[in-house]
């Protein structure tokens, strides 16, 4: 986005939407609506799609940093780091359907890849929205270091529109690693996987994704992928040294990798008719959630070292297999849309939103984000 005619189309479209919060009208905001359950809209409410808000503002491979607008598809961010060796640490989902990197901040959607350097709080350095009185708000900026302020770009990582109009966001971006390949070690019991689990993540082997996989069956079993990345000379003698504590482990490496953790970060792995939810856990509720959930069909992944769990539920079955928190899914089956906002700390009824709520009133008086 370089020609003044491009300046000139976003910033029509930024004092377009500044007008219509400053005339009152309560809106929704969407991208490619790839996390179909955060999306939902009222009849009386006006839909800002950010597709169009689509281009690179700037790139400076040599100083690791890139500013985007927040309607630019994920996978041409990736397309234009990778030419010059670089990409986002923080392994961004559901790339090939299409994501916006917007809606990845909004909804704070990172992969197993997030294991080793971290999520998209720590990767996001500057950004600039609109909040519901129509006022153009900047934050951070292009440089990494601390300033003074408030943190609005950790603040908005996860906001699902709520608290203002992201339209312009800056990362920073580390070098790509020249090859990656992934361990495969099955597991008769849950309780040894997740022991090698928490044991990896303490290790010295820099590990780039820790998932722990439930095969269905009964009783089911468990597959624990590690997967590395670095140069690709010593690639394979790293590889070896997590090796020897394994039983038995597959080697995958190039395609074979690439699919599998492609797989991971894109959900294929569930039913096309399942609800998907995602969890927050800590290594320590594995093996709670696995004795709730052993007999059941519940399709299931335990990502980033046991941190984050990924429930996928059938649509016919949702309710009696797994009651959970209808704010934490983020996929829903085709023909289940509602027009109500999904619950979220921002919610009046939501007893631990206290905090939020009081943001929310500071950059939203009015709530006209829904």
């Amino acid at each position: 986005m370089n020609s003044a005619a491009d300046r000139s189309v976003v910033s029509s479209m930024i004092q377009h939407w500044q007008d219509l919060l400053r005339n009152g009208s309560c809106v929704h905001i969407s991208g490619a609506k790839t996390k179909s359950a955060l999306h939902s809209i009222g009849k009386e409410n006006v839909e800002i799609c950010t597709r169009s808000l689509s281009g690179i503002v700037t790139y400076e491979p040599q100083e690791f940093v890139v500013t985007v607008l927040a309607g630019t598809r994920i996978r041409d961010i990736e397309q234009t780091l990778a030419e010059q060796g670089q990409y986002l640490p923080f392994d961004p989902m559901l790339v090939s359907q299409g994501a916006t990197i917007g809606g990845c901040v909004a909804t704070n959607t990172a992969g197993p890849g997030r294991f080793r350097y971290g999520g998209i709080r720590d990767f996001l350095i500057g950004i600039r929205f609109i909040d519901g009185e129509g006022n153009n708000i900047h934050g951070g900026g292009r440089v990494v270091k601390n300033a003074a302020g408030f943190d609005f770009p950790k603040l908005m990582v996860g906001s699902r529109g709520r608290l203002g109009l992201m339209y312009e966001l800056t990362f920073k971006v580390f070098p790509k690693p020249q090859a990656y390949g992934t361990l495969i070690a099955d597991f008769a019991e849950c309780e040894p996987a997740v022991q090698r689990m928490t044991q990896l993540a303490g290790s010295p082997f820099d590990i780039e994704a820790l998932d722990l996989l439930v095969v269905s069956g009964n009783p089911p079993t468990y597959k624990l992928a590690i997967r590395i990345g670095g140069v690709e000379s010593v690639l394979q003698d790293r590889m070896n040294r997590i090796r020897d504590g394994l039983p038995k482990p597959r080697c995958w490496m190039k395609d074979e990798d690439m699919e599998f953790w492609k797989n991971e970060r894109d959900l294929r792995w569930a039913q096309p008719n399942a609800f998907i939810y995602k969890l927050p856990i800590t290594p320590k509720d594995v093996l709670g959630l696995e004795s709730k959930l052993v007999r059941s069909s519940v399709q299931r992944r335990y990502s980033v070292g046991g941190n984050v769990a990924w429930i996928a539920i059938d649509t016919a079955c949702a309710e009696q297999e797994f009651p959970v928190n209808p704010s934490l899914c983020v996929i829903r089956p085709t023909g289940t849309d509602t027009e109500s906002p999904a619950a979220d700390a921002f919610s009046q009824n939501a007893p631990e939103g206290h905090f939020a709520r009081a943001i929310k009133r500071a950059l939203d008086p009015h709530s006209r984000f829904l």
